[in-house]
């Protein structure tokens, strides 16, 4: 369970390539503590005699004291006599702009949903208010289209012609 990890993975962290060969805990070190059981998941089924590759994205943790997103994507490059996996081939992206712009996207859209909600929400009361006024209403109220057929008709309008507004529009 030990890596060499290339001064890029180094530089993606703000950190100074310590150079050789670095255990699993030094590596998880800088994980964020809630994305430490995918890093372990992903690696020990890499390490599996029948895996070949792995991905996953995670963040770790920078000098500056942010947090980068990195995503990894390994491969098993040797496998022993015994089926063991003996050497990981591995390749690390830094996508913490992408993921920023995703978490920047996904708010808008939230809160555009919010918006079209609440809106909605109002036209639906203003169309029960003005149907409550249409119906208190003692004549008879029909509104026909340009294709002539009923777009609107009040409750004294349904009694008078016998029908349910749903059979009449």
């Amino acid at each position: 369970d030990r890596f060499n990890l290339s001064p890029l993975f180094y530089s993606f962290l703000g950190q100074e390539c310590s150079g050789g060969f670095v255990d699993r805990d030094e590596w998880l070190k800088y994980v964020h503590p809630d994305d430490v059981h995918i890093v372990q998941d992903s690696m020990c089924g890499l390490l599996l005699p029948d895996c070949m590759n792995c991905s996953f994205e995670a963040r770790y943790l920078h000098s500056n004291g942010s947090y980068r997103c990195l995503w990894f994507q390994g491969y098993c490059a040797k496998h022993g006599e015994d089926g063991r996996v003996e050497r990981v081939l591995g390749v690390c992206i830094d996508v913490t702009t992408r993921r920023q712009t995703e978490d920047e996207l996904a708010l808008h859209r939230n809160h555009l949903e919010k918006l079209v909600s609440e809106r909605t929400s109002e036209l639906e009361r203003a169309i029960e208010k003005a149907q409550l006024y249409l119906d208190i209403a003692g004549v008879i109220i029909v509104s026909i289209d340009a294709k002539g057929l009923v777009s609107l008709v009040n409750q004294r309008g349904c009694e008078v012609l016998g029908q349910s507004r749903d059979r009449i529009i």
